[in-house]
C-alpha cells in the first residue's frame, strides 16, 4: 500500500514505536519530516494522470502524545493512573489536482470519530472544502489542526497529577 501510494519512507519510523507494551518505558521521540516535489525534471512525467497525481506534491509525516487518564483516585490525586497515547499522521498533497492522501496510525477510533465530525454534514463548510487547490489546502491545514488539538488535551491534568514537593 505504501508504495502504490508512494508514502515517505519516513512515515515507518513513526508506526514503528506501536505494539504490544505492558509497560511503557520508552516514550521514543516525536518528530516531523517533509518532502517536496514541486518541480518536475526536465523531460520527465513523474505524474500517474489516472490516479490523479501530477507529481508535483509535497508530504508531511509526524508523530503526536496525547495522554488519557485512565485511573481516577479522588482522594488522592498523585495516585491517578495516565496513559501516553501515540498517533502518527502522514499526509500527501497533490499542488496541481488537490488530490490528498491520509494514513493515520493509531489505537482507538477518537481520532477518526474527530475526523469525522470535522468533514461531517454539520461542520464547517470551510473545513471540507475541495472545489479549489485554496480549498483543498485550507481543509488540509483544518485537520493538521484538529490532530494538535487531540494532542493537548489532558497534558495540564497530568502535569499536576505528578504532585511533585
Amino acid at each position: 500500500m505504501f508504495t502504490f501510494h508512494q508514502v515517505m519512507p519516513d512515515y515507518l519510523d513513526f508506526i514503528s514505536v506501536f505494539g504490544l507494551q505492558s509497560e511503557a518505558r520508552d516514550q521514543r521521540f516525536s518528530c516531523f519530516r517533509e518532502q517536496k516535489a514541486l518541480k518536475s525534471p526536465a523531460g520527465s512525467n513523474n505524474g500517474i494522470d489516472s490516479l490523479g497525481r501530477s507529481g508535483k506534491h509535497y508530504q508531511l509525516c509526524y508523530n503526536l502524545k496525547g495522554v488519557t487518564l485512565t485511573a481516577q483516585d479522588l482522594e488522592d490525586p498523585g495516585k491517578n493512573r495516565w496513559s501516553i497515547r501515540q498517533a502518527a499522521f502522514y499526509h500527501q498533497l497533490d499542488v496541481v489536482g488537490g488530490n490528498t492522501l491520509w494514513i493515520v496510525t493509531k489505537g482507538g477510533l477518537d481520532i477518526q470519530q474527530r475526523f469525522k465530525e470535522l468533514t461531517g454534514t454539520g461542520a464547517r463548510p470551510e473545513d471540507k472544502a475541495f472545489e479549489t487547490l485554496d480549498e483543498c489546502f485550507r481543509s488540509s491545514l483544518s485537520a493538521h489542526l484538529l490532530f494538535c488539538h487531540w494532542s493537548t488535551e489532558d497534558w495540564r491534568g497530568y502535569i499536576n497529577g505528578w504532585n511533585i514537593p
